[in-house]
């Protein structure tokens, strides 16, 4: 098949590669596949593509608001003379904006030029696009323009794909024609238990007693909290260190963060890595003697609906893993999970966690079900199963 990828953000740059870029990976081996690409970010590349880039265009803005909404009418075009010079089958898009632009064109060609459009409803973007604004009034309105947008998506598309059973009903609700259920996983040739590699462990100066997070460092993963918790868990274990693997995307939230470690004076116990290249990432992973997945605020939907990566990818190395109790991680994490309701039971439970030092095996168990090859095939059985003729 043919397939255009309209994904949510840099394909190359991004601090953390989405789910699109995982599932693409293995697209690649029996497909055409093509990749609209944002020239957003600066900096080291962050993924190696076997996928065909096409150059969106417009102009460079550090604020992403601007950038998508300005270049919203280069991105069209660019969109609409790539679609209909290049016979594509599938167009799989997940950026709420953008993908209304292909919508349009492809709903404006012969029925049997017309590509099969699929909006993959990975996250709730209407919160985490206003999540990067502090303004409220802006956050306010940017929340209910970015929610018209994609329900839009949601109804216009010929087929919806999500990760949880929560957004599963969620664009049901809201009127999408046909909803499939793909979760998000993991990549089981890349990660899996490996001894603590010497040269990043020397590099980072990093201990036995390592808690580590992996992920955006951005406002919506309560990451103060960990620091809050470390300083505390220094009282029954004073070599534990913290180690935040990641970078934030275009805010001041990881400035914020290493203020915060200097005001509770842990700064020596804390290690942010910055953005490293997904090809490096199971190497962090198994520095860490447990992987976090922090609070999600209450308030917000994406709580509710959350299955992050991280949890396959910690599994898959065989790491404990203490998170939230998200709804959806209880659903699908089992007895693969220690969970923890407060910063106190964190704190007792990592404690826990981190004198026994044991292998996660369970979490193996956990991973050998979701890899981003299986969940790559029932996504093109999906395509292949829907012709538009029909």
């Amino acid at each position: 098949m043919n397939i255009l990828i309209i994904p949510t953000t840099d394909w190359l740059c991004h601090p953390t590669p989405h789910r699109h870029h995982y599932l693409a990976e293995f697209m690649t081996d029996n497909n055409e596949v093509h990749v609209l690409y944002f020239d957003i970010f600066r900096g080291e590349k962050t993924w190696n593509t076997k996928a065909k880039l096409i150059p969106a265009g417009g102009l460079s803005f550090d604020n992403l608001l601007l950038y998508y909404s300005i270049n919203a009418p280069i991105h069209y075009l660019t969109l609409r003379k790539f679609i209909k010079n290049n016979n594509i089958d599938v167009i799989y898009g997940a950026h709420p904006v953008s993908n209304l632009l292909a919508l349009k064109i492809a709903k404006n060609m012969k029925k049997k030029q017309r590509p099969l459009c699929v909006f993959d409803f990975n996250d709730f973007f209407p919160e985490g696009a206003s999540l990067y604004y502090s303004n409220k009034l802006l956050r306010k309105t940017i929340k209910t323009v970015a929610e018209k947008f994609l329900v839009k998506n949601l109804r216009d598309s010929d087929i919806v794909v999500t990760v949880s059973s929560i957004m599963k009903e969620y664009a049901e609700e809201k009127g999408a024609n046909e909803v499939h259920l793909v979760t998000n996983g993991v990549d089981l040739k890349r990660f899996k238990p490996e001894e603590p590699d010497k040269i990043l462990k020397k590099k980072y100066r990093l201990g036995d007693n390592v808690i580590g997070f992996i992920g955006t460092m951005e406002r919506w993963f309560d990451i103060e909290m960990l620091l809050n918790a470390l300083k505390k868990i220094h009282s029954h274990i004073p070599d534990a260190q913290l180690l935040l693997v990641g970078g934030s995307i275009k805010t001041d939230y990881l400035d914020q963060l290493k203020k915060r470690a200097g005001t509770l004076g842990i700064s020596d116990s804390v290690i942010f890595t910055g953005i490293v290249p997904y090809d490096e990432v199971s190497k962090y992973i198994n520095l860490m003697s447990v992987g976090v997945i922090p609070p999600i605020s209450k308030d917000l939907f994406m709580g509710k609906i959350a299955l992050p990566n991280k949890l396959f990818q910690y599994s898959a190395c065989g790491k404990p893993i203490l998170t939230y109790p998200m709804p959806e991680i209880m659903n699908v994490g089992g007895s693969a999970i220690e969970t923890f309701e407060d910063e106190k039971q964190f704190v007792q439970k990592c404690v826990n966690i981190l004198n026994e030092g044991e292998e996660n095996k369970e979490g193996l168990e956990l991973a050998e079900n979701f890899d981003w090859r299986n969940q790559c095939n029932k996504l093109i059985e999906i395509f292949q199963a829907r012709p538009l003729e029909e």
